[in-house]
């Protein structure tokens, strides 16, 4: 009950018992009386004071931005850091190269390493330079030779632990030159050093036929190197006339001494 109400009961009772005089000098108030709720503040909000010029422009907004990181040396998605995560595919995937990936570093896109490769391809059957080809520039399988003259054998070229090539032939061992247009003793050199051998010139006769062997181009021959002179007493046919010592005169009588 409030006061109001009070106020009124109270003052009923006086009028219904004509008792219309002055009110008592104080009347109890009901202790259960709620206080009045307090008024709101109806005052309007004071406007925002107005921007200085010499302030500088408004911070900017700080959530990230949405633009993909390129590799550009450039922090294009304003995380604080530079081309980070960026890869691809490289370009070549022959040999070695096949999953290979490049990587961004300072703005470029450097190829990341790739065990075994090497532009020089040594000779293991594999495309160590990844150009589509292993071990192109040792020829293997393509046939091939050891040794030379007759100590020369074929073979095939095969990849050796080391990474080259070596031809699988295996060469024969050297004999001695003849005269056959081989090279026998495998010097590089056809029937040198074949001996010289005495011999008799066909179809002469005396000292004409007498000579010595040389080897033209693989065949034996007997030169004649001596000819016909006039005949002297010397027990040779030096005329080469099949006939020794046939010197005129010889043979007849003759004195020798006085008296």
């Amino acid at each position: 009950m409030n006061r109001s109400m009070t106020f009124m009961a109270t003052l009923g009772l006086f009028v219904l018992h004509g008792c219309i005089g002055t009110f008592p000098e104080a009347l109890p108030l009901a202790t259960d009386a709620e206080p009045p709720p307090p008024m709101q503040d109806m005052t309007p909000p004071s406007p925002p004071p107005p921007s200085d010029p010499d302030s500088g422009p408004p911070a900017p907004d700080a959530s990230p931005s949405t633009t993909d990181e390129a590799c550009n040396d450039m922090d294009d998605d304003q995380d604080g850091r530079i081309d980070e995560g960026l890869s691809r595919p490289h370009s070549n995937q022959e040999g070695l190269c096949a999953g290979a990936t490049e990587s961004c570093q300072a703005g470029e896109w450097v190829l990341d390493p790739i065990q075994g490769f090497d532009p020089a391809d040594p000779c293991d059957g594999i495309d160590n330079d990844c150009d589509g080809t292993p071990d192109e520039a040792w020829n293997v399988g393509e046939d091939c030779t050891r040794g030379v003259g007759a100590c020369a054998a074929n073979g095939k070229l095969e990849c050796t632990p080391e990474g080259t090539a070596r031809c699988t032939a295996t060469p024969g061992s050297p004999s001695d030159e003849t005269c056959n247009g081989i090279d026998d003793d495998c010097d590089g050199e056809l029937d040198n050093g074949v001996p010289a051998a005495p011999c008799r010139v066909q179809g002469q006769a005396g000292v004409c036929a007498d000579s010595t062997s040389s080897c033209v181009n693989g065949v034996s021959e007997c030169p004649q190197t001596i000819f016909a002179q006039d005949e002297i007493c010397d027990g040779n046919d030096t005329d080469c006339d099949g006939e020794v010592d046939n010197v005129e005169g010889l043979g007849d009588r003759c004195i020798v001494g006085f008296g």
